[in-house]
């Protein structure tokens, strides 16, 4: 509104508070909205977190590359962020491959392939890359429905009506984790280097599971590889305990 008409229309000193009080409420509304993502973030987690409980379930896991599709059953156990284990089944039960994570040790088994490896877990995000497209922690981190992503400097964040976009930089490798703005669950993640995306997640069909959401449906691609993997998950099943070698790797096989 013009000088002119607004001191037409309010006395002088109404109209300096009413003049101040939209200035505090606007520098208060810029505030609010430059802090909001960072907040929304810390929340989001926050509340994720504070949900985790034990599961099991079981699922189909589809991997499709260049020229071939497999689709193999396969359950899963999840105690914590630091224990968890996927196995592998085909027709009769019949054991295909597990991989696990335990505390800091790491394992993949494929009898029938013969390949067996195991070590820490940062020894075996290089051959889990190799030989899958993806390190074997960030996988079951990505099964979970929160990949967790840490940085040397806070995360750049820009929204729009449906997410809010989180762009991280570690090293030579720019993630951007994409949250929902309605429920504050992650929707998609991308991994870049050299401004060319190396790997692509996406997380949907949320449930309800104990006091949070769990996506059931996910999938995983390395673009580069042509490899991409689909997750269907069946309903989660709260677990009181799991034995405690379960997370231990087999014995292996046996040398000749």
């Amino acid at each position: 509104m013009p000088y002119r008409l607004w001191n037409n229309f309010l006395p002088r000193p109404a109209a300096v508070i009413l003049a101040t009080a939209l200035l505090i409420g606007c520098a208060h509304q810029k505030r609010h909205l430059m802090d909001y993502p960072a907040r929304f973030l810390e929340e989001s987690r926050r509340r994720f977190e504070e949900s985790r409980t034990p599961y099991q379930t079981t699922g189909r896991l589809s991997l499709n590359g260049p020229d071939f599709r497999r689709v193999v059953d396969f359950s899963l156990r999840w105690e914590s962020p630091a224990r968890s284990r996927i196995d592998l089944t085909g027709p009769l039960g019949l054991n295909l491959a597990s991989a696990a994570v335990g505390d800091t040790l790491a394992w993949l088994s494929v009898p029938l392939a013969g390949i067996f490896l195991k070590g820490a877990t940062a020894a075996m995000d290089s051959e889990s890359t190799k030989w899958l497209g993806f390190p074997v922690d960030a996988f079951f981190m990505y099964l979970e429905g929160w990949p967790r992503l840490t940085a040397e400097m806070a995360p750049k964040a820009s929204a729009n009506k449906s997410l809010v976009e989180y762009c991280y930089e570690l090293g030579d490798t720019t993630f951007v984790l994409f949250l929902d703005r309605s429920d504050g669950m992650p929707r998609k993640l991308t991994a870049s280097r050299s401004g060319r995306v190396f790997l692509e997640a996406s997380f949907a069909e949320h449930r309800r599971f104990g006091n949070g959401l769990r996506p059931h449906r996910l999938t995983l691609s390395a673009p580069g590889r042509e490899l991409k993997l689909e997750i269907e998950l069946d309903e989660l099943r709260p677990a009181k305990n799991f034995p405690p070698g379960i997370w231990l790797p087999p014995e292996g096989p046996k040398p000749e």
